[in-house]
């Protein structure tokens, strides 16, 4: 169940990411693209082990997710009053997902 559970959180974070850059990012479709590569980059090296459901995988996970929760906080931290509703909404929701992701890759690391 847990592992289930840190592949579909695993994917949700590389769609909110996703999203951000399409919503934040530059004008062009090309530079939203690799902005989105390289700031999911991370969290992409592993894409292949955490469908194969190794148990270092997960560990690599939560430490990758590390990171990644540094970034979301900063990003929280940062706002502004002129931040629109939908960026806060979604650096909330990152935030959220790595939490629960992480806590799910813990589980599915004990589990294998």
């Amino acid at each position: 169940m847990s592992i289930k559970l840190t592949k579909i959180f695993y994917f949700s974070i590389l769609l909110i990411l996703f999203s951000r850059s399409m919503i934040s990012g530059p004008e062009d479709i090309l530079p939203k693209l690799t902005l989105w590569l390289i700031i999911s980059s991370g969290l992409l090296i592993i894409i292949k082990p955490i469908i194969s459901s190794t148990k270092r995988s997960f560990l690599w996970l939560c430490f990758i997710l590390l990171f990644y929760f540094i970034f979301s906080v900063v990003s929280l931290f940062s706002i502004t009053n002129e931040t629109s509703t939908i960026i806060l909404i979604h650096d909330w929701l990152f935030l959220i997902t790595i939490i629960i992701c992480f806590i799910t890759s813990i589980y599915a690391s004990r589990s294998l």
